[in-house]
């Protein structure tokens, strides 16, 4: 009981009922009601429709929660996909030219030892590998060309690079093989 005389039941009939309030689980006018009595109250009444509320709830919570996980990896795994073809993509690059670089490279050493044949195929690979140095290797390609007989070809490698500007250093040596063919 409450000391203030109006914060008291005035009547049995009030007090009977605040009895049947509280027993239908409603707010009672006995004392003030607080937002969490009102709450709590309200929850008890209406049970089944609350917890499908908080069960939607949770779900949607968690539903957010499970898509943010999905979409950071996601995104993560478009990243790492981004960067291993980037990798890839100048792997192959780097493995074309090394293939280029070798076939280069062995073609020289079958001069050293004076493998003709194997030193024009391997030029003529090199070459179409796409080696970055074109114009050094058509030079290079004339010597077997010419050991093995074939003028025509060496004549027609040299007229072509002739034609070109871009011979640089290389004008030298090609000059030389042109007086060498003009002797024979």
């Amino acid at each position: 009981m409450a000391k203030e005389r109006e914060r008291r039941y005035q009547s049995a009939g009030e007090l009977a009922r605040d009895l049947r309030h509280y027993l239908a689980d409603e707010p009672i006018e006995a004392k003030r009601d607080s937002a969490w009595y009102v709450l709590s109250k309200t929850l008890r009444r209406y049970r089944v429709p609350a917890a499908v509320g908080l069960l939607f709830f949770i779900v949607a919570i968690a539903f957010g929660v499970f898509m943010t996980v999905m979409y950071r990896r996601a995104v993560s795994a478009e990243v790492l996909a981004d960067a291993r073809l980037e990798r890839a993509e100048l792997s192959e690059g780097e493995v074309r030219a090394l293939l280029a670089d070798s076939y280069l490279q062995t073609a020289r050493l079958a001069v050293q030892h004076r493998e003709w044949q194997t030193a024009l195929e391997n030029y003529t690979r090199a070459l179409q590998s796409g080696h970055a140095d074109q114009i050094a290797i058509r030079l290079e390609r004339v010597e077997p060309l010419l050991t093995l007989g074939q003028i025509d070809r060496a004549v027609d490698e040299l007229d072509s690079l002739s034609d070109r500007s871009d011979l640089g250093r290389l004008r030298g040596p090609m000059l030389l093989w042109q007086a060498d063919l003009a002797m024979m």
